[in-house]
């Protein structure tokens, strides 16, 4: 006779028994907390692949566009006069007569321009960073699918 943790006497056979179905219920622990995360894991996923790839090629590109646009803004390009709102460039709806006040003015437009330019770089960054993640989450979930089918492609 064996003691059992609990200081019951049990026979040999109803001790293998209980550890047994001690070990059952762990492993159907573990495998319930793991489905959990799964299911969290795929509720994330919003984007399919292809989408997501699209969404990190337009967002590379935007970063390189506005970061550009945003130092030639900020280093006074003549090229982008045209894009300065006119809104700088005038006073009361007339133009400045002062030659300073104008460049003052223009010079503030230019740098609420790049401040734009700036902001807009950083939100590509986020959709970015979230279109990356999207195509790590559909990686991922393409792998576990692989695994747990039995047809044979």
């Amino acid at each position: 006779m064996e003691t059992f943790p609990k200081g019951i006497l049990l026979d040999r056979q109803n001790a293998q028994h209980i550890k047994r179905t001690e070990q059952k219920n762990k492993n159907k622990k573990r495998r319930k907390s793991k489905r959990k995360k799964t299911k969290v894991m795929l509720h994330l996923k919003c984007l399919g692949i292809k989408t997501a790839v699209c969404c990190c090629v337009l967002s590379a590109w935007g970063i390189i566009q506005l970061g550009t646009m945003q130092l030639l803004f900020h280093i006074r390009s003549l090229a982008f006069v045209d894009d300065v709102p006119e809104s700088h460039l005038l006073e009361n709806n007339h133009p400045l007569t002062n030659l300073t006040e104008f460049y003052k003015n223009l010079e503030s437009g230019y740098d609420a321009n790049a401040l734009n330019c700036w902001v807009g770089a950083t939100l590509y960054c986020v959709l970015l960073i979230f279109s990356l993640c999207q195509c790590a989450l559909n990686y991922w979930y393409a792998q576990n699918a692989r695994k747990n089918s039995n047809v044979l492609c």
